[in-house]
């Protein structure tokens, strides 16, 4: 007995959408034979693929010949679902921060949402960003410690509640030096002082400090002291890696860290910065940022070591900031967003479950190139939906330059001042991070 005949549940079109073309559909037999078409009636909704293997799949409620009238039905991540009105998208895709934040809420003991903003200057400088994060998510959700501190000078700052101090001779290394910075925030500090000797005092309320600095053949050594305690030695003498090294079983109360140089070896000491943690529930924020900062920076950097630093850092959600200066470069911005992409899939490689979060830079007052910052912005958006990331449109939020900077959100030509960096900071907690 022969089996009934289905729908193949789409119509398919014979050739290009136009006047007077006949639109077909197809049934199949439920055991995968007896194809068959035929010609679908006046007045149907339509449905076709522009051939049978694509993976588009259109419709339209009247068959007039009108490209305009086809929609794509399977579009389920296009450019329609981000509106340029919308400020806002995808907090849907932000799932492993909102199950950090829910854990916390119901106070299910031993949950930490952990932040990492990378960036440019408009992330390097504290008071524009980091700090405002900091302060506002500590406040609503417990504080889980300071989080990053860089050796690096140039860091311009420590995170809220912390000071940092060098003493002996330092050398500062950044992505436009040689050799680059390696660390995640494109910085690195060298030392072979050991006659001062060279010496980083970390001052925070923490219970855990993890040292973050390069092995490299013939690295010297260092050593680790708390509240003037005991000494432990770190060798750094071995193929070149990202390491760790952790301070742990810290009482909650203020603690002063020293890191200082014993043995310059034959390559010296290379040190990147510590991840000052505490154990309560709450949110840490990560601050990796340096000025003039683009997406190729990072992506010049080495792979596995970049990951190998994201993993001990341990991010729920790494927020990118860029774009600033490849529009004062003139990237094109296909290759932005390769780029973007690139440190996104890095992240998500590090750490499966890690949540992506684009924040797009404000207006600029640069000399105009070939691009403009829409553009950037742009390829920001069609990134995120693609791909299904977080994104916040800092350009719609505070509009054209001249528009901004009279309401006295900017502080140059092409920074905001920390009132437009609250003012975006408040609306992406509020459209992205926030849960009551």
């Amino acid at each position: 007995m022969s089996k009934p005949i289905r729908p193949v549940m789409e119509f398919y079109e014979a050739s290009d959408i136009g006047a007077g073309v006949a639109v077909w559909y197809g049934s199949q037999a439920l055991d995968g034979t007896a194809f068959q078409w035929r010609a679908a009636p006046v007045g149907s909704i339509y449905v076709y693929r522009p051939a049978p293997t694509s993976a588009a799949i259109y419709g339209k409620t009247a068959n007039t010949g009108a490209t305009a009238d086809w929609v794509q039905l399977d579009a389920a991540a296009s450019a329609a679902d981000y509106p340029a009105t919308q400020l806002a998208y995808g907090a849907c895709h932000l799932r492993n921060w909102n199950a950090e934040l829910t854990h916390i809420r119901r106070e299910n003991v031993g949950h930490q949402a952990v932040l990492a903003l990378f960036g440019d200057s408009w992330m390097n400088i504290g008071n524009r960003f980091a700090d405002l994060f900091t302060t506002w998510l500590q406040t609503e959700y417990g504080d889980a410690g300071p989080g990053w501190v860089s050796m690096w000078e140039g860091g311009k700052g420590e995170p809220p509640n912390v000071t940092r101090t060098r003493t002996g001779t330092w050398t500062d290394r950044d992505k436009n030096s040689t050799p680059k910075g390696r660390g995640p925030d494109l910085s690195e500090c060298y030392s072979d002082d050991v006659v001062t000797p060279a010496k980083v005092t970390i001052t925070a309320t923490c219970e855990t400090v993890i040292i973050h600095y390069l092995e490299q053949v013939g690295g010297g050594d260092f050593r680790w002291q708390v509240d003037a305690g005991g000494w432990t030695t770190v060798s750094t003498d071995a193929a070149e890696a990202y390491a760790t090294t952790s301070i742990t079983g810290l009482s909650a109360a203020s603690h002063a860290v020293e890191i200082e140089i014993l043995d310059a070896g034959t390559a010296g000491v290379i040190l990147f910065g510590a991840d000052v943690q505490e154990s309560a529930n709450g949110v840490r924020v990560h601050r990796f940022g340096q000025n003039g900062g683009k997406a190729s920076d990072y992506t010049a950097l080495d792979a596995t070591q970049w990951q190998t630093a994201l993993t001990a850092l341990a991010p729920t959600v790494v927020a990118i900031l860029l774009g600033t200066n490849e529009d004062s470069g003139d990237v094109a911005p296909a290759t932005f967003r390769t780029n973007m992409e690139e440190m996104a899939t890095r992240v998500r490689t590090a750490i499966p479950l890690c949540d992506i979060l684009y924040i797009s830079p404000g207006p600029n007052d640069l000399t105009p190139g070939t691009y403009g910052m829409a553009d950037y912005v742009a390829a920001l958006r069609a990134s995120a939906v693609a791909n299904d990331y977080a994104m916040f449109d800092s350009l719609l939020l505070l509009g054209d330059y001249d528009s901004a900077n009279s309401r006295d959100l900017y502080q140059d030509s092409s920074h905001v001042n920390a009132t437009g960096g609250s003012a975006i900071v408040r609306q992406v907690i509020q459209t992205l991070l926030y849960l009551p």
